[in-house]
């Protein structure tokens, strides 16, 4: 099964074929930080301030559990592609550290996959 994970904003809409969203708007918002703000969620700072969030261990975890007992399911199935969406409210920031975080966990079980920041200009 190909497995892709992609940030996006929900400003710009869902990316089309994305088979799973996660919102993750309700972590707190690194674009309120003067000195995160210009940064992305692929940055150490912005990755530490997100981590200090209250509800982001869990959030990980359920996530993580969740994803870990579907995608088998999914390939079982038959399913060929598969696309995980995190999406935040400007796609620089909480959505982009979600989906590098749940692909790192994610590669840690064996499954090979892409990653896509829909809203970050390529650097």
């Amino acid at each position: 099964m190909v497995l892709s994970i992609h940030s996006f904003s929900y400003r710009r809409s869902v990316p089309s074929g994305i088979d799973m969203v996660f919102d993750c708007r309700f972590l707190k918002n690194p674009y309120w930080v003067p000195k995160l703000r210009g940064l992305t969620g692929q940055n150490a700072e912005v990755a530490e301030y997100l981590s200090k969030d209250v509800n982001w261990s869990s959030f990980l975890q359920k996530t993580l559990d969740l994803i870990m007992f579907l995608l088998p399911q999914y390939r079982d199935a038959g399913i060929a592609y598969f696309q995980l969406g995190f999406g935040c409210s400007g796609g620089q920031h909480r959505s982009v550290f979600v989906a590098e975080t749940i692909a790192s966990e994610v590669r840690k079980f064996g499954w090979e996959l892409s990653v896509d920041h829909r809203e970050l200009l390529p650097r």
